[in-house]
């Protein structure tokens, strides 16, 4: 049976998707190009979520079995200051519920936005860890890492390093445990997520990572050959050559001197996977990035990690971007929540954590 587009998922992005497709593609390795794409995309984005949020408050005030897109907590919104292995200073943006000083110390969520490793924070991709924070009701610390080609691997990777180190050393002044944190990243965050994830293991971070949540990761930088995916792509092979070549250079993405901390998907084979995080992973099944997400988890697997997969059939990359409101960004945005919201219970005795609200 050939692919096709979730049906609901199309009704409200196909005019999307078939508009974009007569834009002319744009050239390989032309990096200010899409940074000016992902401008319009954000924002046109930002406006989709804030018409399904209105929609679903809409439809809560008059319907009680109706639930809300997006919870309304009370959200606090603070910024820290990192400083990376190279002295540079990063803003590390804190979302969350107001803690008890009181309370025992928080779990907390590390966050590491996407963006091709080649776009850096824009104010639309702060709704997303704002987000995190009101469903998973912890804290979450966003991290706006340098980017390439400016600053190529690995920089970026170190940025969202000294943000997990930064946490640890500061964790008694932020209320939080250490041996409590999550990282979690999308897309191009995903696969800096997993490389944290790597370096945290062989450094010796202790206490150690406690979940690595990984939404459509950007892994292998030999994904860069078009599939039959490639018609229903929103993120495209020309996108992922130059996004890689901007990180590794172009003599060296798709050889074997690439670092797998930078491609986690060679990790398998070098460094491995053992000893790594209990770890999820969600991807859209016309998305570039299935192929080698699904390898990445078999690998974990093998290697005896606990993962957890989920495949959402009829979608491409960044799915709940472009239609907030369907069945299956519903799906997946309430399998994030439960992650978020259940890495730090603890198993050992049978007894589950007191929540932090």
């Amino acid at each position: 049976m050939s692919l096709k587009y979730d049906p609901e998922w199309f009704a409200v992005a196909g005019p999307i998707v078939e508009a974009t497709k007569r834009i002319p593609p744009l050239p390989v390795h032309d990096v200010e190009a899409r940074r000016q794409r992902s401008r319009i995309s954000y924002a046109a984005w930002a406006r989709f979520h804030e018409a399904a949020v209105a929609a679903s408050a809409a439809a809560a005030s008059t319907d009680p079995n109706s639930v809300p897109l997006e919870p309304k907590p009370s959200i606090t919104h603070t910024t820290h200051t990192v400083t990376a292995h190279d002295g540079h200073s990063l803003t590390l943006h804190q979302f969350g519920p107001p803690l008890l000083s009181n309370s025992p110390p928080s779990p907390a969520i590390l966050h590491i936005h996407g963006g091709g490793m080649i776009i850096r924070h824009m104010d639309q991709q702060l709704r997303l860890p704002r987000l995190h924070a009101g469903t998973s009701h912890l804290p979450v610390f966003s991290i706006d890492y340098r980017v390439a080609p400016e600053s190529p691997s690995p920089t970026p990777l170190e940025d969202a390093y000294s943000a997990l180190t930064f946490l640890h050393t500061h964790s008694q002044l932020l209320h939080i445990d250490p041996s409590k944190i999550a990282i979690v990243g999308e897309s191009a965050g995903g696969g800096l997520a997993a490389g944290v994830s790597l370096l945290a293991r062989d450094r010796n971070l202790q206490p150690p990572l406690a979940k690595q949540i990984l939404i459509y990761p950007m892994l292998d930088d030999r994904t860069t050959t078009s599939t039959a995916i490639a018609p229903f792509a929103t993120w495209s092979y020309a996108d992922n050559l130059t996004a890689w070549s901007a990180l590794l250079g172009k003599d060296t993405v798709g050889t074997d001197k690439v670092s797998p901390y930078s491609a986690p998907a060679r990790a398998a084979g070098t460094i491995g996977l053992h000893g790594l995080p209990p770890t999820y992973i969600d991807v859209g099944g016309l998305d570039i990035f299935l192929h080698e997400d699904l390898e990445f988890a078999a690998q974990l697997a093998k290697a005896g990690v606990e993962v957890e997969v989920q495949v959402y059939p009829g979608v491409p990359h960044a799915f709940e971007m472009i239609a907030p409101g369907v069945e299956v960004t519903r799906r997946a945005r309430e399998n994030r929540a439960r992650v978020m919201r259940g890495f730090y219970r603890s198993n050992d005795d049978g007894k589950t954590e007191r929540s932090v609200l």
